[in-house]
């Protein structure tokens, strides 16, 4: 089967509306107030038994029909999650997730140059990219090496977790 010119134009144009079809929906998604079902998640994050600050916490759906939800700790390690394109704090959908946490910093050297002067012309293949310092164990950003069990969001519950995690091994 050959492909025309004609057929090209259409697909393309078939997806182009497709896709505008796909924002527009998510745009308008927004002006609901809860498109995703989404049911509110809390926790709190210590290590070494201290409260942790800054710690960015993600939830990972185990069912491929969730959407994931994030959520960053706050001075007293407490957090509240966010659904990725849904209203600030408003949870998760229902479902079981796995739990990654990560918090991570550059050497002093690289954080007054963060910003690449636009009349540079240093190839960027020559530009260093900061090594990253991990300031939680980098084993807690990989659900396969964090050992940390998988939580459950259900209706009707609390849906508050709480973390221990150890800079140990």
């Amino acid at each position: 089967m050959t492909i025309t010119k004609f057929n090209q134009i259409f697909f393309c144009t078939i997806i182009l509306n497709a896709s505008i079809l796909g924002v527009a929906v998510l745009l308008l998604s927004g002006c609901q107030k809860n498109p995703f079902g989404t049911i509110p998640v809390t926790g709190t994050v210590k290590v070494d038994g201290k409260p942790a600050e800054g710690v960015n916490v993600t939830l990972i759906p185990i069912s491929t029909s969730n959407l994931g939800a994030y959520g960053l700790t706050i001075a007293d390690g407490s957090f509240v999650t966010t659904t990725a394109g849904a209203k600030f704090g408003c949870g998760a959908q229902p479902g079981e997730y796995n739990v990654t946490f990560s918090k991570t910093d550059v050497e002093e050297k690289y954080k007054s140059n963060t910003f690449r002067d636009p009349n540079d012309k240093t190839p960027l293949k020559d530009y260093v990219v900061p090594p990253l310092i991990y300031i939680i164990p980098e084993r807690y950003g990989d659900i396969k090496t964090s050992g940390i069990t998988p939580i459950k969001v259900e209706k009707g519950k609390k849906n508050h977790f709480n973390f221990d995690l150890s800079t140990k091994k």
